[in-house]
Order: structure tokens, then sequence, then C-alpha cells
């Protein structure tokens, strides 16, 4: 996902702001997430954390009424039953 962010997307890659604060969803900007689980792993997996990133191209984000993203941070949360929540944080 940081590959296809930085090399697709043209966006920098960081996990913390300038005061060294961690990014997390609590402190960001964030839209659709996408859950890994027992029924959504493998090729089903890579396929929807793909169109999770390349969802937020500049036009996108402007029909939102959003500025373009610049820079981005993958955030993984893991969940009950070994699940796990994937946020593209901006």
């Amino acid at each position: 996902m940081v590959q296809i962010g930085e090399t697709e997307m043209g966006w920098a890659h960081r996990v913390q702001y300038q005061d060294g604060t961690l990014i997390t969803p609590d402190n960001s900007s964030w839209g659709t997430v996408v859950v890994g689980n027992q029924n959504i792993q493998g090729e089903r997996l890579k396929t929807q954390l793909y169109d999770l990133v390349t969802l937020y191209t500049d036009e996108y984000m402007e029909s939102c009424g959003g500025n373009p993203i610049t820079s981005f941070t993958i955030y993984i949360e893991p969940m009950e039953n070994g699940a796990y929540v994937f946020y593209l944080l901006y």
C-alpha cells in the first residue's frame, strides 16, 4: 500500500506529524476502510487494498470538496477473531 501511494499516486509517506505525534485515525482524515478477516484475504484483500489507495485521486478528492492528498499513512488496527481494519490516513 505504501509503494502504491508513493509510486502510483505520487504521495509522500509519513507516520508522524512534524512535532513527532504519531498519525492515527483519531488525529487525521480518512474515508473508506477495508476489513481483512477470514472471509476477505488473499487476492480479494489485495484488490480491495489497492482500490482503497487508488480511489483517492485528485479528481475524487475535489468532487468530495477536499484538497488533493500530498502525504499519507497506512494504519492497521487489529480487531477480534484475527480481523484487521486498514485505514488510509491523509
